[in-house]
């Protein structure tokens, strides 16, 4: 029954759009600003195989934990006494983010650019903090390729026969 497919994927989608509204809210420090951008990334059919279609489930879930892990790591610059829990926390839904979809690998060179912009809620690059994010950012990416390596190692290995060469796909056999 797609009804109860629907009842998964469109809280789901709101919920993505929910911290839209949140993100846009931080960074730009205008609530109707913020209304209207979680408006229009809610109610644009850009992309809406997302929530109609069970194969493009991936979207919105990877949207979801991607979006939450940024707005974590916004609150860790925001609130120094809780930083550490906000950075695991962003490390956390990092990783299920990376685990619904490999795109996720994107958030290190989001939140790179904001820390030189000095956007809101961000600081400006320079002293301690400045190379510990950084060293942080750099140990995350150096994750993230050592996981994207992981899931594509299969897709690198020949196979027994040498005359015969994997397909693009990891579940099927030899051709």
């Amino acid at each position: 029954m797609p009804g109860g497919w629907h009842l998964c994927t469109v809280p789901c989608h709101a919920a993505v759009a929910l911290l839209v509204y949140f993100e846009a809210g931080r960074l730009l420090e205008d609530r109707l600003a913020a209304r209207f951008t979680a408006l229009i990334f809610g109610l644009h059919p850009t992309h809406p195989e997302g929530v109609a279609w069970v194969s493009g489930v991936t979207e919105p879930l990877f949207a979801l934990f991607l979006f939450a892990s940024y707005l974590c790591y916004l609150n860790k610059r925001a609130e120094l006494e809780r930083a550490r829990i906000y950075l695991v926390g962003s490390l956390f839904l990092y990783a299920l983010a990376c685990l619904s979809k490999e795109t996720a690998v994107v958030l290190p060179f989001i939140i790179l650019p904001a820390k030189f912009s000095g956007a809101k809620g961000q600081s400006k690059m320079g002293g301690a903090n400045c190379r510990r994010d950084c060293w942080i950012l750099s140990r995350s990416s150096l994750h993230t390729g050592g996981f994207l390596s992981f899931i594509w190692w299969p897709e690198c290995l020949p196979c027994k026969d040498s005359r015969t060469r994997r397909s693009a796909t990891p579940t099927s056999a030899c051709s």
